[in-house]
């Protein structure tokens, strides 16, 4: 794992994704968590949350840049899907309950867990920062001709 592959937008995905699971267990509605009030969107909002860190783990492990890209999409897909669902339960809240600050900051770190995931797609496909070649041959162009006699 090298964490000089890591760029601020992968650190601010896992930090968001923590943030939002980590909130989950605060009050949201009334006196109830995320997970005593919400039934299916609890797991689908941890799931989301799972994706900022995956992403971290991706740019720090890989050596090429396809696999941190391709997460970093779905890091950007799922946030948005996570600030879609927070955003649904403050407009209906469970049971009519009130809403707490906790589901205010969820959304939030959803949307930060989005921005953040769009902002590394960005990044990747500009090559920030510079992954290490140095164990990749160059080839001219007679070589390449020469090779697929």
């Amino acid at each position: 794992m090298k964490l000089s592959r890591t760029r601020a937008s992968d650190w601010l995905a896992a930090l968001a994704g923590v943030a939002l699971i980590g909130l989950m267990f605060v009050d949201w509605f009334g006196s109830a968590s995320a997970w005593q009030s919400l039934t299916v969107v609890d797991v689908l909002l941890a799931l989301c949350g799972l994706t900022g860190v995956t992403l971290f783990v991706a740019t720090a492990t890989q050596r090429s840049n396809a696999v941190p890209i391709a997460v970093s999409s779905l890091t950007g897909l799922a946030g948005m899907l996570a600030t879609v669902l927070v955003a649904i339960k403050l407009i209906f809240p469970p049971d009519g309950a009130s809403v707490s600050t906790g589901a205010w900051l969820g959304l939030a770190a959803a949307a930060v867990l989005a921005a953040a995931g769009w902002e590394s797609m960005r990044e990747e496909r500009r090559g920030n920062p510079p992954y290490d070649r140095s164990g990749i041959r160059r080839v001219s162009a007679d070589e390449l001709r020469e090779g697929l006699r």
